[in-house]
């Protein structure tokens, strides 16, 4: 099974454990920010990764999911990191709405974990504790297909 991680940005809570998780399963993983040439019908999973951000994705990951083509096979699922697990649910119907004006379908199973904020929030996150319950999850999706 081949599983596409794409993050938006090479650096960061969520690009700590995305590339936790790809180097962990042997996985690709695509930044956006470095304009990785992303090929998507090589893989069946694609895992979109982003921090929530006034409760939306990073704008980048926003604005390639509008540029993706229609006529995609892949399973979509979402994994964000927040200072709040509320901020999640919006975040995933931004995701939800932007993929199905596509064509595309957003999957149920989702993860959200901690992220640190860089003033005074959740500074020992995303600790280890996150990433293996994130590469827990990661590996369940992947064997679902």
């Amino acid at each position: 099974m081949e599983m596409l991680i794409v993050c938006p940005k090479d650096r960061g809570n969520t690009y700590q454990v995305c590339r936790y998780a790809a180097e962990q399963l042997g996985c690709s993983l695509g930044i956006i920010a470095r304009g990785d040439a992303l090929d998507l019908k090589e893989y069946e999973t694609v895992l979109l990764a982003s921090g929530i951000y006034g409760k939306k994705i990073h704008e980048s990951l926003a604005h390639w999911i509008t540029e993706l083509p229609g006529d995609l096979k892949n399973r979509f699922y979402l994994f964000t990191t927040s200072l709040s697990p509320g901020d999640y649910q919006h975040a995933r119907r931004q995701v939800q709405q932007l993929l199905e004006q596509r064509g595309l379908k957003l999957e149920e199973d989702h993860m959200n974990c901690f992220g640190k904020n860089f003033l005074f929030f959740r500074l020992c996150h995303p600790n280890d504790a996150d990433r293996r319950n994130v590469l827990a999850w990661v590996k369940q999706i992947s064997s679902t297909v």
